[in-house]
């Protein structure tokens, strides 16, 4: 179970054995505190509120002692104005322990009797009765195989001795099968093989000559390209 106190316009959620961290209280060290300023008392199940605080509800609490917080730095700062300000700063505070929480409907449930049925003693649970053990079984006896002549011989022999081995007088079996044929010996090669190269036909000695004398040319062929092209008119020497 747990409640909702307002201490010093603030809310601190209260709960049995647990310490609060509030703001400095001017009460000595180990001085009994009672609030009635409870917002909401609480349970597991259901819920109280308040409009705003619950009458008849209080939380008591002893102060367990004064200290202070952790430094902080405080740094402020204009550009192009030189102005530059750093402080340090420790919050005081004050450590209440919550003893107990009184008023309501809403009750705490008895958690140590419930503890105390879920543990049950070891020693009452009865004892498992142990199984009776089966009878042990009777070794089985194996008859004796009788040793043959050969097992009894190899037992006679002397220990360093090794037993020598029996001659098998199996007598082969006529083989009926024929042999193969033997291969025809392969006939060699002839060696009137053709070349590979064929010789060079002989150019033919008959071949015609070129004509080294060139055919004249026309000269009826000069006269007619000087006739279609006339030649330029030298200048006349008059005057």
């Amino acid at each position: 179970m747990y409640a909702l106190v307002e201490i010093k316009g603030k809310q601190y959620k209260a709960e049995k054995g647990t310490t609060l961290k509030i703001d400095r209280m001017d009460e000595k060290e180990g001085a009994q505190l009672v609030f009635d300023s409870v917002m909401m008392l609480s349970d597991s199940e259901k819920a109280e509120f308040g409009q705003p605080y619950l009458p008849g509800v209080k939380v008591k609490a002893v102060v367990e002692g004064h200290d202070r917080d952790r430094k902080i730095i405080i740094y402020k700062y204009k550009r192009r104005k030189g102005y530059r300000r750093k402080q340090g700063h420790r919050q005081h505070y004050t450590l209440l322990r919550i003893e107990d929480i009184t008023g309501g409907s809403v009750k705490a449930k008895p958690t140590e009797a419930k503890a105390q049925s879920k543990e049950k003693p070891k020693g009452d649970a009865p004892k498992k009765q142990a199984a009776p053990k089966t009878a042990a079984k009777a070794p089985s006896k194996k008859t004796a195989k009788p040793k043959t002549a050969e097992v009894a011989k190899t037992e006679a022999q002397p220990i360093g001795e090794k037993p020598k081995a029996q001659k098998t007088t199996q007598t082969k079996a006529p083989s009926t099968q024929k042999k193969p044929a033997g291969k025809a010996p392969t006939k060699p090669k002839a060696a009137t093989s053709k070349p590979k190269t064929p010789a060079a036909k002989p150019k033919s000695a008959t071949s015609k000559p070129k004509s080294a004398a060139a055919k004249p040319k026309s000269a009826t062929s000069k006269s007619k390209t000087a006739a279609k092209s006339p030649g330029k008119k030298k200048p006349s020497k008059e005057g």
